[in-house]
């Protein structure tokens, strides 16, 4: 299903900083209209509506109190959890079976190229050579869309199995993904939380600090998320920083949850 951008920065920020098991109050509503750039509640408002038709949200507008609750129902966890977004994705179990995709397109065939290589790297499939692409996830539930592209079933070819001989896991994983470029990234990333954090001062300037700071936040974050493969434990080499850097981002953003006066 077609996530844009503010939906998945408004149901990813509901899941992560607890926002979703409060009462929203106008502090509240100024943070997440402020994260999402809309000119005034009233869009803001649309939106959720919007979302909650849906069913990704449960939304509750109470014109008399004038507060409002937002709840993140399974069907939006789900959602998230289908655009890689979920809650620690490095515990789920590994069958110990790789999924290879190899193709064979012509260089002429650049719409098709570029819309296979779309969905390899939204699926996170990371590249042995030009044309021959590695994942431990099962993929049999992506291949609806993979169909979509209208490419000559004989021109892909896609085969589950275990590398033999002398080559390893850790192997596979390394020639695949560049993790000194995502740890990189996550050292980044977690340089920033650590020098920042709220500026406590006068309360009505909170959901401002809080929308500026989460605009870099989530600028750096997914510098270093779009471009891990959340490979299973079993997988992550060693010195890999994606799960400390999760965690720090939950607490981050759970910090500022707790800012909200809860009702």
């Amino acid at each position: 299903m077609r996530l844009t951008r503010k939906s998945k920065d408004l149901l990813e920020l509901l899941l992560l900083s607890g926002l979703d098991a409060l009462t929203a109050t106008t502090r509240i509503r100024g943070v997440m209209r402020n994260v999402g750039g809309w000119e005034s509640n009233a869009s803001l408002d649309r939106h959720l509506r919007s979302m909650n038709e849906k069913g990704w949200i449960v939304w509750d507008d109470s014109r008399e109190t004038g507060s409002w609750v937002a709840k993140l129902t399974q069907a939006g966890k789900n959602l998230l959890k289908d655009h890689s977004l979920r809650e620690s994705p490095w515990s789920e179990s590994w069958d110990g079976v790789w999924r290879m995709l190899t193709f064979d397109l012509p260089q002429e065939a650049r719409d098709q190229r570029h819309q296979l290589k779309i969905w390899l790297k939204e699926r996170r499939f990371g590249g042995l050579q030009g044309s021959v692409w590695i994942t431990p996830h099962p993929c049999e539930h992506w291949l609806p869309k993979l169909l979509k592209i209208k490419i000559d079933p004989r021109a892909v070819v896609i085969m589950e199995g275990r590398p033999i001989g002398n080559l390893k896991d850790s192997d596979l994983v390394k020639k695949a993904w560049d993790f000194d470029k995502i740890n990189g990234l996550y050292r980044d990333y977690l340089r920033f939380l650590s020098s920042s954090g709220v500026q406590r001062g006068e309360e009505a300037s909170l959901e401002k600090q809080f929308a500026s700071w989460y605009a870099e936040e989530a600028e750096l974050w997914r510098a270093a998320y779009e471009l891990d493969p959340l490979l299973p434990d079993a997988l992550c080499p060693k010195g890999y920083m994606g799960r400390k850097a999760f965690e720090s981002r939950k607490q981050a953003l759970a910090n500022w949850g707790d800012l909200a006066p809860r009702a």
